[in-house]
């Protein structure tokens, strides 16, 4: 909290509690508070899914959103402390953190599904003939369902 203050001293007064724009002015006053500039999608995203479990305290006035810079701060501070708590030793036994990993190909192409119902009515599977070994197709059946052979 001592943070805050010290951030807020910088501030002058009569701007702690004035409400401005998120959007539109948002990223003019982060850079003021922090000296890096900010992109106002950081600031949508700030307020709608926040980060680490905080969320940017915001008034919606007609289709507008407003903020003051007394939030922002509030803000930062809590992000910093959630920051720091979740990034406390793991207990035994647990992972810290847990890898992702990239799934790739999610979908089969056309020529996989084929192939895989060619197979299933075993005329996809590829077999080996003993002299050659060479692959060829599996043979193919000639006779018809429902039609008698000894006839």
């Amino acid at each position: 909290m001592s943070a805050i203050l010290d951030l807020l001293s910088v501030v002058p007064e009569d701007k702690r509690d004035q409400l401005f724009k998120l959007l539109e002015d948002g990223p003019m006053v982060v850079e003021e508070l922090t000296g890096e500039p900010t992109h106002r999608s950081k600031l949508h995203r700030m307020e709608a899914k926040g980060s680490h479990g905080v969320r940017l305290q915001t008034v919606t006035v007609g289709r507008s959103r407003f903020s003051t810079r007394r939030w922002l701060l509030e803000f930062f501070a809590a992000v910093d402390v959630a920051r720091r708590e979740n990034n406390a030793p793991a207990p035994k036994g647990q992972a810290k953190r847990t890898t992702r990993t990239r799934r790739t190909n999610r979908t089969k192409s056309a020529a996989d599904k084929r192939d895989d119902i060619l197979d299933k009515y075993g005329m996809g599977k590829k077999t080996a003939r003993p002299e050659t070994g060479r692959a060829t197709r599996a043979p193919e059946v000639t006779s018809q369902r429902g039609c008698d052979e000894s006839a």
